[in-house]
C-alpha cells in the first residue's frame, strides 16, 4: 500500500458501490467519499488529496465538472472522471478541466488501475 490519497466524489449508487474497495485493493488510501461539490471543496481546503475521482453526476448545486472547476480555483489536483454520460457537451466541458482520463461505466478494474497510475505520474 502506498500513501496516495484519493477523494471520491460520486452519488454512492449501487453501480459505484465497488469503488471504495477497488481503490483500497489497488493500494490507494480513500481520503473520503462525498456526494456533493460543497463537501468536496471543504475537504480539499482542509486536506490535500493526491487525486480526485469524480462522477460527472453528483448531488447538490454543482455537477462533478463544476465541482472540479471550483476545486481548481484553489488547488490543482489530477482528476479522473467516471461517467454514464457520453454526450459531446459533457465531454467538452470536462476537457476544459484537463482531466487525466474520462472513464465510462461500466468500469473495468484494470482501466481504473491504469488511469490512477498515469494520474500519479502526471502529479509527480
Amino acid at each position: 500500500m502506498n500513501d496516495t490519497t484519493v477523494l471520491l466524489i460520486d452519488r454512492q449508487s449501487a453501480v459505484s458501490s465497488f469503488l471504495p474497495s477497488l481503490i483500497h485493493k489497488l493500494g490507494y488510501t480513500l481520503l473520503a467519499r462525498v456526494d456533493n461539490g460543497k463537501a468536496a471543496l471543504e475537504l480539499v481546503q482542509k486536506n490535500s488529496p493526491d487525486l480526485l475521482l469524480v462522477s460527472t453526476q453528483i448531488e447538490g448545486e454543482w455537477d462533478g465538472i463544476q465541482t472540479v472547476e471550483q476545486i481548481q480555483n484553489i488547488r490543482l489536483i489530477p482528476v479522473i472522471y467516471i461517467s454514464f454520460q457520453r454526450d459531446r457537451n459533457t465531454i467538452e466541458r470536462a476537457k476544459k478541466t484537463h482531466p487525466v482520463d474520462f472513464l465510462l461505466y461500466p468500469l473495468r478494474d484494470k482501466e481504473l488501475e491504469i488511469a490512477l497510475e498515469i494520474a500519479m505520474i502526471k502529479k509527480n
